[in-house]
Protein backbone atom coordinates (compact mmCIF):
# COMPACT_ATOMS: atom_id res chain seq x y z
CA UNK A 1 0.00 0.00 0.00
CA UNK A 2 3.20 2.25 0.97
CA UNK A 3 3.98 1.97 -2.74
CA UNK A 4 0.89 2.76 -4.04
CA UNK A 5 0.88 6.46 -2.41
CA UNK A 6 4.75 7.06 -3.30
CA UNK A 7 3.53 6.34 -7.15
CA UNK A 8 0.33 8.55 -6.67
CA UNK A 9 2.61 11.57 -4.98
CA UNK A 10 5.37 11.54 -8.10
CA UNK A 11 2.26 11.33 -10.69
CA UNK A 12 1.13 14.85 -9.01
CA UNK A 13 4.69 16.47 -9.06
CA UNK A 14 5.03 15.44 -12.54
CA UNK A 15 2.15 16.83 -13.48
CA UNK A 16 2.10 19.85 -11.62
CA UNK A 17 6.11 20.35 -13.28
CA UNK A 18 4.49 19.79 -16.82
CA UNK A 19 1.83 22.27 -16.17
CA UNK A 20 4.03 24.86 -14.68
CA UNK A 21 6.55 24.11 -18.05
CA UNK A 22 3.20 24.01 -20.48
CA UNK A 23 2.47 27.70 -18.45
CA UNK A 24 6.09 29.00 -19.25
CA UNK A 25 6.34 27.88 -22.81
CA UNK A 26 2.49 29.58 -23.45
CA UNK A 27 3.65 32.98 -21.71
CA UNK A 28 6.88 32.57 -24.14
CA UNK A 29 4.96 31.90 -27.31
CA UNK A 30 2.76 35.05 -26.29
CA UNK A 31 5.58 37.63 -25.18
CA UNK A 32 8.56 36.48 -27.11
CA UNK A 33 6.98 37.79 -30.88
CA UNK A 34 6.34 41.04 -29.12
CA UNK A 35 10.06 41.69 -28.03
CA UNK A 36 11.20 40.51 -31.45
CA UNK A 37 8.70 42.99 -32.89
CA UNK A 38 10.73 45.50 -31.08
CA UNK A 39 13.63 44.45 -32.01
CA UNK A 40 13.16 44.87 -35.63
CA UNK A 41 11.27 48.23 -34.72
CA UNK A 42 14.83 49.50 -33.56
CA UNK A 43 17.05 47.86 -35.71
CA UNK A 44 15.09 50.05 -38.64
CA UNK A 45 15.62 53.01 -36.25
CA UNK A 46 19.34 52.75 -36.22
CA UNK A 47 19.44 52.27 -40.17
CA UNK A 48 17.26 54.88 -40.68
CA UNK A 49 19.13 57.44 -38.16
CA UNK A 50 22.38 56.39 -39.52
CA UNK A 51 21.65 57.50 -43.11
CA UNK A 52 19.05 60.21 -42.59
CA UNK A 53 21.23 62.91 -43.62
CA UNK A 54 22.79 61.30 -46.63
CA UNK A 55 19.36 60.30 -47.86
CA UNK A 56 18.47 64.20 -47.24
CA UNK A 57 14.78 62.65 -44.71
CA UNK A 58 13.12 65.12 -42.23
CA UNK A 59 11.95 64.49 -39.30
CA UNK A 60 8.12 64.20 -40.52
CA UNK A 61 9.86 61.72 -43.66
CA UNK A 62 11.82 59.82 -40.53
CA UNK A 63 8.42 59.76 -38.09
CA UNK A 64 6.57 58.19 -41.24
CA UNK A 65 8.51 55.40 -41.88
CA UNK A 66 8.91 53.97 -38.25
CA UNK A 67 5.65 54.71 -37.53
CA UNK A 68 4.95 52.55 -41.34
CA UNK A 69 7.11 49.79 -40.36
CA UNK A 70 5.44 49.73 -36.23
CA UNK A 71 2.41 49.60 -38.24
CA UNK A 72 3.79 46.14 -40.50
CA UNK A 73 5.02 44.93 -37.35
CA UNK A 74 1.41 44.52 -35.73
CA UNK A 75 3.01 47.45 -32.82
CA UNK A 76 0.62 49.90 -31.18
CA UNK A 77 2.77 52.80 -32.01
CA UNK A 78 1.24 56.34 -32.95
CA UNK A 79 2.61 59.79 -34.14
CA UNK A 80 3.14 61.10 -30.61
CA UNK A 81 5.12 58.15 -29.36
CA UNK A 82 8.11 58.53 -32.16
CA UNK A 83 10.45 61.54 -31.02
CA UNK A 84 13.14 62.32 -33.91
CA UNK A 85 16.31 64.61 -33.28
CA UNK A 86 18.15 65.86 -35.96
CA UNK A 87 21.17 68.03 -35.79
CA UNK A 88 24.19 68.82 -37.86
CA UNK A 89 26.17 65.43 -36.28
CA UNK A 90 23.04 62.95 -35.54
CA UNK A 91 19.90 61.96 -35.66
CA UNK A 92 18.33 60.51 -32.68
CA UNK A 93 14.82 58.36 -33.29
CA UNK A 94 12.94 56.88 -30.19
CA UNK A 95 9.77 55.47 -29.09
CA UNK A 96 7.82 54.83 -26.04
CA UNK A 97 4.70 52.41 -26.15
CA UNK A 98 3.02 49.99 -24.40
CA UNK A 99 1.78 46.36 -25.63
CA UNK A 100 -0.92 44.48 -23.73
CA UNK A 101 -0.22 40.81 -23.92
CA UNK A 102 -3.02 38.26 -23.38
CA UNK A 103 -1.95 35.61 -21.07
CA UNK A 104 -5.55 34.80 -20.70
CA UNK A 105 -5.88 34.38 -16.90
CA UNK A 106 -3.71 37.95 -16.48
CA UNK A 107 -2.97 41.37 -19.59
CA UNK A 108 0.61 42.01 -19.08
CA UNK A 109 1.69 45.26 -19.89
CA UNK A 110 5.14 45.75 -21.74
CA UNK A 111 6.67 49.36 -21.66
CA UNK A 112 8.93 49.35 -24.62
CA UNK A 113 11.33 52.18 -25.62
CA UNK A 114 13.15 51.36 -29.06
CA UNK A 115 15.74 53.73 -30.00
CA UNK A 116 18.39 54.14 -32.61
CA UNK A 117 21.33 53.99 -30.24
CA UNK A 118 22.71 57.25 -32.34
CA UNK A 119 24.59 59.62 -29.57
Amino acid sequence: MHDESERGASRVKTLAALLIVVAFLYGAAKVVPVYFANFQLQDKMRDEAMYAQANRRTPMQLREIILTEAQGLDLPVRPENVVVEMDSNATRISADYTVTVDLTIYQLKLRLTPHSGQE
